[in-house]
């Protein structure tokens, strides 16, 4: 009866002790650091501040709510190519023009844009104001068609299906919308015939040309 008692004992000790060394080891540290703190607290501080600097670096640069769009233009004649970035990073260094930070390195892709004016002269009886966009609309078909067979004199190899950016799919939230529209699996070129898939005959046949604009607003 004596040593059953003795061992339960024991055990109850060996037992609370196991239990105990983690929140003893846990309050241990808390302690040192407490002392570490108080002994050092300016240059705790310091690291501190400095550490949270270091961090909101990135941050400095990030467009907040509400910011306008950053426009950069560069001079027609006299252009030269950007020195690049370093690499794994942007070069922060002073630039002796108020250059953007992004604004580095040669550039990755151009992109074209071809405004074309035109107009009808002359109101016809019999005209109706499907008529009046319907004759400017009809020149961006010979005009996507130019393009898309254009090739460099010196070089047929060279074409513009060759140097365009080649995309997949539409994006799913807008292949419901305009899926038809937008170019998929070709050359990223928009044109308002893409309304009438690049098809005259479907455009000149279209009774609402206004209704098929309107489509995509």
């Amino acid at each position: 009866m004596y040593d059953s008692v003795m061992a339960e004992g024991s055990e109850d000790g060996n037992g609370g002790g196991s239990a105990g060394s983690i929140p003893d080891f846990v309050a241990q540290c808390y302690y040192r650091y407490g002392l570490l703190v108080a002994t050092h607290s300016k240059k705790v501080i310091l690291l501190a501040i400095v550490s949270f600097y270091i961090i909101c670096t990135p941050l400095w640069y990030l467009p907040l709510p509400g910011y306008l769009p950053q426009n950069f233009i560069t001079p027609l004649h006299n252009y030269t190519v950007p020195a690049a970035a370093p690499e794994g990073g942007i070069r922060l260094d002073p630039s002796p023009t108020p250059t953007p930070l992004w604004y580095q390195g040669p550039p990755k892709a151009y992109i074209q844009q071809i405004v074309v004016r035109a107009g009808v002269v002359g109101w016809k009886e019999g005209l109706v104001l499907s008529d009046v966009y319907r004759g400017p609309l009809s020149t961006v078909f010979h005009l996507a068609q130019t393009i898309s067979d254009y090739q460099l004199a010196q070089n047929h190899s060279c074409s513009f299906g060759s140097e365009c950016l080649l995309i997949e799919e539409v994006v799913k939230k807008y292949a419901s919308e305009a899926g038809v529209v937008l170019p998929h699996y070709n050359c990223l070129m928009l044109s308002p015939a893409d309304l009438w898939e690049r098809n005259i005959n479907t455009f000149l046949h279209d009774p609402h040309v206004l209704s098929t604009v309107d489509s995509l607003m």
